[in-house]
């Protein structure tokens, strides 16, 4: 199904509507499309890397040919390109990388971002309250600052 479709989703899309974003305007998807036994992802960190071979990287090159910015929204998603960061260390000062050799395993980037960088903001993934708790405002406003920072990476 489509992501962030029940509560968090809402939230999402207030969050989106604060940014001055429209939910048309961005693709959403699932980072993991190589699922691991359980779903336990954290269990098996290979799959995210495998994953990233099989489907993120094809996907990102095939339907998004003018991307500049991602904005991964929580830890696992922001894993890839974040490494070990805790999802409050990729949420800080919606903390932006841009994309290198370093996320390859050749470490060949491709040309295509040699020409146009690709600039990756972290966020909260806005399930987190739901799950984690916490100050729900502060999360708001943090994925909301991330959207800006990204908004601003683009132009």
């Amino acid at each position: 199904g489509e992501p962030l479709m029940g509560p968090a989703g809402q939230r999402f899309n207030r969050q989106l509507e604060r940014a001055g974003l429209l939910r048309d305007a961005v693709w959403l998807d699932n980072r993991v499309h190589c699922r691991p036994p359980n779903n336990e992802v954290r269990k098996f960190p290979d799959a995210l890397s495998k994953c990233a071979d099989l489907w993120l990287f094809p996907a990102l090159f095939r339907e998004l040919d003018n991307l500049q910015v991602v904005v991964t929204l929580g830890a696992v998603a922001g894993s890839l390109w974040f490494g070990k960061q805790s999802v409050e260390e990729q949420a800080i000062s919606s903390r932006a990388v841009l994309v290198g050799a370093q996320h390859f395993k050749d470490g060949a980037i491709p040309k295509r971002w040699l020409l146009a960088p690709l600039y990756i903001v972290g966020a909260y993934h806005p399930s987190y309250p739901f799950y984690k708790g916490g100050d729900w405002n502060c999360i708001d406003d943090s994925i909301v600052a991330s959207m800006l920072r990204a908004k601003e990476l683009s132009k």
